[in-house]
């Protein structure tokens, strides 16, 4: 029924029929021109990038420095993990309230939201409270609040590309805001290990006999690691603040002119996206792909212990794959603007090389394949170079799947179900008897299930097609 509902909306070729709406397409004829692309866009990019950047950097905080953080607070590995898991929890708790800002709102009060509880979440973590007790709850409590808004942080590039973006940049900018998330991480990988004084021996695979001087320069290192990232969201609140219109003047495209005029709101667009079998097979395999992969390298470090690999070490590893990710996602994402309708193609190709990449880097874990450091290392960094090309692919194509639907709804769906695959990784690595090999293998198996279900996938292109349209057709 809700199909039905929707091709009301869209007629042949997904062209839409704005009769049904009440609009007069005489009328939109003569606004057509009225298009504009401003140099600003980049401007707005750059905050967004930022926010992405700053939210996935405290996402990954806690996993590159548990062994310190045990040691300062005298965590047990699984409230450690725990924590981590707020990294899943926030967004699923905040799932509705922040599709509902970006379809509803716009974009700076979504983003303006977003860098405020940054900044707070943050902010009370560094309160020197005595009790080990109430600073590990205040620490806990803030965590959740800095992750609450990141559905926003990861779910709004699209939002950002179609609102500001001509189609010719349009998955190049969605790129540009998605892997920002990654560079995020990588900075919590590389800053994190690399301001902590050595807590552990990699060659003994035995932690070093800290003094209880050790020990409070440990904690003197880890509050000037959270004063950066307050620092750094200080800088984005500030931006926000000054400039971060929520749209341009005149919009960059036909379909984002048409999407104004279409004007779909968030429960109507929620009910259309229901009946939508496309749309649940796409939102499925980015759940899938997406949970399973950021679940896994939520817990890299357990994977890689066992081989006497440091904490640095891992850190590093970490750093790699995400800026081999984001290298290699721009680059596809702009092959994808240039070579228009390969989307799905190329997706398949990219499944299928992190597929391998992570059937070898299991098969090294279980000493199936004679272990080779530089085999480990070339797996885990091949792994990102091409798994993280997939996302803001994914991305446009749910976009021109479900045109003209609101962009914080659609990709919601897809971020809400895998941020609870994240959650159930890092649920079961709480209990002492988890054992890591497993996760290596569902890392196997749950990204190849993708491969068929994209070669099933029948592509739709309504918002492509429209913006390539000859205009005398």
């Amino acid at each position: 029924m809700e199909e039905d509902e929707a091709s009301k909306l869209l007629g042949e070729n997904g062209t839409p029929n704005l009769q049904a709406d009440g609009t007069n397409p005489e009328l939109l004829c003569s606004t057509v021109k009225q298009c504009k692309v401003y140099k600003r866009r980049w401007y707005v990019l750059f905050v967004f990038t930022l926010t992405s950047i700053v939210s996935n950097m405290m996402w990954n905080t806690w996993g590159p420095i548990q062994r310190p953080c045990r040691l300062v607070f005298g965590w047990e590995r699984w409230k450690i993990l725990l924590l981590s898991s707020f990294g899943a929890i926030g967004p699923i708790l905040g799932a509705i309230p922040s599709t509902w800002l970006m379809d509803t709102k716009g974009l700076r009060t979504s983003v303006l939201v977003t860098s405020v509880m940054l900044l707070v979440g943050k902010a009370i973590q560094v309160i020197p409270f005595s009790d080990i007790t109430v600073r590990t709850v205040v620490i806990y409590i803030g965590h959740l609040i800095s992750m609450f808004p990141s559905f926003i942080a990861n779910g709004a590039p699209p939002l950002v590309s179609s609102t500001w973006f001509p189609p010719n940049e349009r998955t190049t900018a969605t790129a540009i805001g998605a892997l920002a998330a990654n560079f995020g991480a990588a900075v919590a990988f590389f800053i994190g290990p690399s301001m902590m004084p050595r807590t552990f021996d990699s060659s003994e695979n035995n932690d070093l006999n800290l003094t209880d001087k050790d020990i409070r320069l440990i904690e003197v290192r880890l509050m000037d690691y959270f004063y950066v990232q307050i620092g750094v969201a200080t800088f984005l609140f500030l931006c926000v603040a000054f400039y971060f219109p929520s749209k341009p003047p005149l919009p960059p495209s036909m379909a984002a002119l048409t999407r104004k005029t279409t004007q779909i709101g968030y429960v109507e667009g929620f009910k259309m996206l229901v009946g939508n079998r496309s749309y649940w097979l796409l939102a499925f395999v980015f759940a899938a792909s997406f949970g399973i992969y950021f679940g896994w390298t939520s817990v890299l470090d357990l994977a890689v212990q066992p081989f006497g690999i440091s904490e640095k070490t891992s850190g590093w590893l970490g750093t790699g794959a995400s800026l081999a990710g984001i290298i290699s996602g721009i680059i596809i994402a702009r092959s994808a603007d240039m070579v228009k309708h390969w989307t799905k193609a190329i997706l398949v190709g990219l499944f299928v090389g992190t597929v391998i990449m992570q059937l070898i880097f299991t098969m090294t874990c279980a000493r199936i394949l004679p272990f080779s450091q530089g085999l480990l290392f070339a797996s885990i960094i091949c792994s990102g170079l091409l798994f993280n090309g997939t996302i803001p692919l994914v991305f446009e194509l749910i976009m021109e799947c479900v045109f003209p639907i609101g962009e914080g709804t659609s990709v919601g769906i897809g971020l809400l179900l895998g941020n609870s695959v994240i959650f159930i990784f890092d649920a079961a690595f709480m209990f002492p008897v988890s054992d890591v090999q497993w996760m290596n293998w569902v890392s196997v198996g749950g990204i190849a299930v993708c491969v068929p279900l994209l070669l099933v996938y029948k592509a739709q292109f309504r918002r492509l097609d429209m913006d390539t349209k000859p205009a005398d057709t």
